[in-house]
């Protein structure tokens, strides 16, 4: 029974319950109290589980799926243009570049740029640089396109940048090896024809970001890039096991790929 409240609330995440035989609690769904109210979040379900079918019949279900790249590109639109504002295609690349996945952050420095534009009427690729911090992910992405060229010094600059901003050494170190697996993966996926949105696919990222993959594996070969993904692993072995403090490990990395 609820206390102090006219319903408890019960919240259920990644149980799993959707994916196998369920009978006892589908029962349970159909015999819940009034007074009681229970949330399931779940990654995977089964639509033809049985406590996936009385949970439509005695609740409501809804499937939270990430905007795709066309509908978050209307949505920016539609936001710049309620402000009375027009954006470049150049810009918006842009944006999207240095935006992750989280649609709050992407708002909140939408929100920014109109501040800063307002009196312009349009904005430019060159007012995205100088206002919108880029995401972590978009830093490491830089990193990355620096070891394919060589520069070392941007590369290790983008790297005391992310550690001025507190992120975790460990993390960075992660995050590169993530880019480099990624890049291996596209590199293994072009090698079969497969196109930038058939890339997207198999990866779950956007388009866009499947082209920019593409473009940069191009500057790495095959033994490279999985010579880049063991050598993380080796240094991220050492940090782990004490061997190594995990700030020159990261830095070791960059300055090894890049030479």
């Amino acid at each position: 029974m609820p206390f102090f409240a006219e319903k408890r609330l019960a919240v259920l995440s990644d149980t799993g319950l959707f994916k196998s035989a369920s009978e006892g609690f589908a029962e349970w769904i159909r015999d819940l109290p009034e007074t009681a109210c229970v949330i399931f979040a779940e990654a995977e379900a089964d639509k033809r589980n049985r406590l996936y079918k009385a949970v439509s019949e005695c609740g409501y279900v809804c499937e939270l799926n990430h905007p795709d790249e066309e509908t978050i590109g209307k949505w920016v639109q539609s936001l710049i243009k309620s402000n009375g504002l027009k954006i470049t295609q150049d810009a918006y690349r842009k944006i999207l570049e240095y935006s992750d996945d989280s649609m709050e952050r992407l708002k909140n420095e939408l929100e920014k740029l109109w501040s800063y534009c307002c009196d312009k009427g349009s904005i430019t690729e060159e007012d995205v640089a100088a206002i919108l911090s880029p995401a972590v992910k978009s830093r490491i992405f830089e990193m990355t396109e620096s070891i394919a060229r060589k520069n070392r010094d941007r590369a290790l600059r983008l790297y005391y940048d992310l550690l001025a901003l507190r992120e975790p050494p460990l993390r960075i170190l992660y995050l590169i090896a993530r880019e480099f697996n990624q890049l291996l993966l596209v590199k293994e996926l072009l090698s079969e024809r497969k196109s930038r949105n058939e890339i997207a696919d198999v990866m779950k990222i956007r388009p866009f970001a499947a082209g920019k993959l593409s473009d940069l594996s191009r500057g790495f070969s095959v033994p490279r890039l999985t010579e880049a993904v063991s050598l993380a692993a080796e240094l991220e072995e050492a940090v782990k096991t004490g061997n190594l403090e995990d700030t020159l490990a990261a830095e070791l990395l960059l300055i090894r790929l890049s030479e």
